[in-house]
């Protein structure tokens, strides 16, 4: 021991001393390069929080099926094009230029200031967005820092009067059947409306389409056999802007009614109370 204090005090550890200082200062430099490694990789997320952003991710409502209803396909929100329009909240300023989607990656973030916003969905039957199908919008989104708001949206098809969609049919039925045909009127119902008849009676126009202004038409489907019976249904159909709405029906022979033919023998008078009688007995065909 007092050798090597002797040592010391000679100066014979000055290599020793200097070797442990370098690794010293080896081992500083080594946690600063660390950490600052480490702060480049937070560096974003700080950035995003002093700047005070957040995010906003979009969904559909999925819209209810309605019976009896003629629909276009396109109505369960599967478009092929979306432009989603981000504007400061009651103007008409944008935020930054329309964001295009598609439907793999309609509800990726997108990253805002926080503030409050409105937004307009525009959709598209088409890739190259030329053919405008349905609008929607949301007002007052609030977005608050680092925080991701999902909302809901409901688009509502474009059914204006003035756009076209089109009508397909798809039918079947028994080969005994010798009348068939398509009546179509636009709602509501009124004296002014054109009716369109469409003849599906060969097996040519079984299938078939028609070009349609936008909006609603009650459509009464008719098919008479050849023992006079009849089989009838009646839809409502949608019309949408660019969209296509498809219906495909089969009758069969047990959806055939009878119907009774004749001259009816009403006796009696017309006054309040009285019991009118009908003679029946002159009716032919069958039920």
């Amino acid at each position: 021991m007092k050798e090597f204090f002797k040592a010391i005090n000679n100066g014979q550890c000055t290599a020793n001393s200097k070797r442990i200082s370098q690794y010293k200062l080896f081992v500083f430099l080594l946690i600063f390069v660390f950490s600052s490694c480490m702060d480049s990789f937070i560096l974003p997320q700080q950035d995003i929080i002093t700047k005070e952003k957040g995010w906003f991710s979009l969904a559909f409502d999925e819209p209810n099926g309605a019976e009896r209803t003629i629909l276009p396909k396109t109505v369960q929100n599967n478009f092929a094009a979306y432009t989603l329009e981000f504007l400061i909240a009651g103007t008409n300023t944008n935020v930054f230029e329309p964001i295009d989607r598609s439907n793999w990656n309609l509800s990726t973030p997108v990253l805002l200031d926080a503030g409050t916003y409105d937004l307009n969905v525009y959709a598209y039957m088409d890739a190259g967005k030329t053919k405008l199908a349905a609008l929607g919008e949301i007002k007052n989104i609030v977005i608050g820092i680092g925080v991701t708001v999902a909302r809901n949206i409901t688009l509502v098809p474009i059914f204006d009067g003035i756009g076209k969609g089109t009508f397909n049919w798809n039918f079947n039925y028994p080969s005994n059947v010798i009348e068939a045909s398509i009546t179509i009127t636009r709602l509501p119902l009124n004296s002014e409306n054109e009716i369109l008849t469409i003849n599906i009676i060969n097996a040519a126009s079984k299938t078939g389409s028609i070009e349609l202004f936008t909006g609603f038409y009650r459509v009464v489907f008719k098919l008479v056999n050849n023992k006079n019976l009849i089989a009838e249904r009646r839809e409502t159909l949608h019309v949408y802007q660019n969209m296509e709405s498809d219906f495909a029906f089969t009758f069969t022979e047990n959806q055939f009614n009878g119907a009774l033919t004749g001259t009816v023998s009403i006796t009696g008078t017309a006054q309040v109370g009285q019991i009118l009688t009908a003679d029946t007995g002159a009716l032919g065909g069958s039920l």
